[in-house]
């Protein structure tokens, strides 16, 4: 009977034992994957973390990060905690050293942890280009504006590329402020300007190419004014002197200006060949023609000759009257 007893005290310890086990709380469980592709994408200062979703296993998974700085072995949690979203915008200060961890969570069950960093913003972060830029002229002038690339405050450089948009911008000046002021520039010439921001020794992006054309100044008004006005009164001058002159020295200029006719000389060669060719013919007619005496009457002989002529039909015709009578 002491037999039998002992085995069912032994069977009736391992139940109690098997039921205790079964009713204690599950220790935490790594059944869900952790999350992968954790990275920090960080733009003007604006931190962002990153990852890849964790596939759920039944439900909705959710998860947490927390961050600690690189010197010191305390976590803290962040104000990302059990989202749901795949992101999580931060904050940190510049020059501090930073490590951030995530992990997937799905009711009891917890994925291991994945770490991203060391992040430091300083030097991590890409810096874009300076913002709200505006050229305008004055004059010969050209006055630069804009804004730093973030609203931080913070110590930025800027770096300024500038020169005539005909030629390379291949011109450039350091300075702290955000105004600058580019005198005495050649008038009537379009000039282009592209900014970038340093911080440290990290350079940020350039900025898009921002163009502008000078203008004439007051002065170069004035003389282009007076100018003219000198050439209108030195070309009327000179218009009345030519006149005058035309009108003292016309004949001088008519002769200038029309100079007497002159026979080519080839012509004139044939010319004085056909004049002798005709002298010559005309000699040899005089010593082997013979030809009549022609007299010539001048107009007081013919005048005379017509008197003497209506005197004797006069004559005639009285002696005609007397016969009859």
């Amino acid at each position: 009977m002491r037999r039998l007893r002992m085995p069912l005290l032994w069977l009736w310890l391992w139940l109690c034992d098997l039921m205790l086990l079964l009713s204690a709380p599950a220790p935490e469980s790594s059944v869900l994957p952790a999350p992968q592709n954790v990275r920090i994408e960080s733009y003007n200062f604006k931190h962002v973390l990153r990852w890849s979703p964790v596939q759920s296993i039944n439900g909705t998974v959710l998860y947490s990060i927390q961050r600690r700085v690189q010197s010191v072995e305390h976590w803290e949690d962040m104000n990302c905690t059990n989202i749901m979203k795949h992101e999580c915008v931060f904050d940190t200060k510049p020059f501090c050293r930073i490590i951030l961890r995530i992990r997937a969570e799905q009711g009891e069950l917890r994925s291991a942890w994945s770490e991203a960093g060391p992040f430091q913003a300083a030097k991590d972060a890409i810096l874009g280009p300076p913002r709200a830029i505006n050229v305008t002229s004055e004059g010969n002038s050209i006055l630069l504006r804009f804004l730093p690339p973030t609203e931080h405050s913070m110590n930025f450089d800027y770096v300024i590329y500038y020169g005539e948009k005909s030629s390379s911008i291949n011109q450039k000046i350091h300075r702290q402020d955000t105004e600058i002021k580019f005198k005495n520039l050649k008038e009537m010439t379009e000039y282009c300007f592209q900014v970038q921001a340093t911080l440290e020794n990290k350079e940020g992006e350039i900025s898009d190419l921002y163009c502008k054309e000078t203008q004439t100044t007051e002065t170069s008004r004035i003389i282009s004014i007076i100018g003219i006005f000198g050439s209108l009164v030195t070309l009327t001058v000179a218009i009345f002197l030519c006149l005058l002159a035309i009108r003292k020295y016309k004949s001088v200029i008519k002769s200038l200006w029309q100079p007497p006719l002159r026979i080519p000389s080839h012509y004139e060669e044939d010319l004085l060949n056909a004049g002798m060719v005709m002298e010559d013919q005309f000699r040899n007619c005089t010593e082997n023609d013979h030809s009549d005496t022609v007299s010539v009457t001048s107009n007081a002989s013919l005048s005379q000759m017509q008197t003497n002529s209506s005197t004797n039909e006069n004559q005639v015709h009285i002696s005609e009257v007397e016969e009859h009578g």
